[in-house]
């Protein structure tokens, strides 16, 4: 079974320096799982 963890972060901003500037911070996580869950199996 392997997993993964991905963390971003994003900084930025956006309008217009004369009037208004606003600043913003962006945090995102990604949690990913990897099994076999519809595996066929054979009955003897």
């Amino acid at each position: 079974m392997k997993s993964f963890v991905n963390l971003s972060v994003q900084y930025g901003s956006y309008g217009t320096p004369d009037l208004v500037r606003k600043q913003y911070v962006q945090i995102g996580l990604s949690l990913s799982t990897s099994d076999t869950w519809f595996k066929k199996r054979k009955y003897e």
